[in-house]
């Protein structure tokens, strides 16, 4: 059966979110279940004198007078050979996919700010909106000193405008002034502008990538969160241990 991505609950507690779950509700990736990975097969048994040379042999043993082979699974080392027996392929493995997604997706991210492998992510989107909110600012800067020029004509003694209606109107005129500088203020130039809060996103935004791939090339570089690790933590202690002899026997 093939793999299906892993599904985000349908709640907003990311914290709740398992690696895959964040992934693929966050980033837009495809990462199979875990459980899909875990029951994927892992090991391979075979009976006979001869090793398999496409496969990394983990150790043998005599059970009832029968030499047994014990591999490592495509399924885990992501390879297989190709149906001539020749050129090393992807297995496409859920394994392989879960590994290997994370680690084509995110650095372009990371390091050059590249999101094209992110559907659901683009801080960018996030630097336009503040762009935006930015060019509006500016603009209604422009206007409010464009005001202000007229309102302080008006308010000057020496010219001809004069009158209760020339009054009402300079009034009028200085309240737009400043209610357009405050909304200029508000959307661009405050230290809690519109314009800033949205940049001061997008950059969160961005180190999160950042982040989230410090966390993944932490944890592939272990060999400890592997499944060869997984498999080998399991097996040495018996391939280390002489039982009765002819029942089984360690290499």
């Amino acid at each position: 059966m093939a793999a299906s991505a892993a599904t985000p609950p349908s709640d907003n507690a990311y914290g709740n979110w398992n690696w895959e779950q964040l992934m693929n509700g966050v980033f837009g990736l495809g990462l199979p279940s875990r459980t899909d990975v875990q029951n994927e097969p892992w090991l391979v048994f075979t009976t006979g004198n001869d090793t398999d040379q496409n496969r990394p042999h983990i150790f043998w043993a005599y059970a009832d007078s029968a030499k047994v082979n014990v591999y490592y699974s495509d399924q885990v080392t992501g390879q297989t050979k190709d149906s001539s027996g020749g050129s090393t392929v992807s297995s496409g493995s859920s394994w392989q996919n879960w590994h290997d997604m994370p680690n084509q997706a995110l650095p372009p991210a990371a390091f050059n700010q590249n999101y094209s492998q992110l559907p659901h992510y683009n801080p960018k989107t996030l630097y336009d909106v503040a762009d935006a909110f930015q060019y509006t600012a500016n603009q209604l800067g422009a206007m409010s000193d464009s005001l202000a020029n007229q309102y302080n004509g008006l308010s000057d003694g020496n010219n001809s405008f004069k009158g209760k209606a020339a009054g009402a109107f300079r009034d009028l005129l200085g309240n737009v002034r400043v209610a357009t500088s405050g909304f200029r203020d508000q959307i661009g130039s405050s230290g809690n502008s519109y314009a800033q809060v949205m940049a001061a996103a997008a950059l969160a935004a961005g180190n999160f990538v950042v982040g989230m791939w410090n966390a993944y090339y932490g944890w592939a570089n272990s060999s400890v969160a592997t499944p060869f690790q997984a498999v080998a933590s399991l097996v040495m202690p018996l391939a280390s241990t002489t039982t009765i002899p002819g029942h089984y026997e360690s290499s």
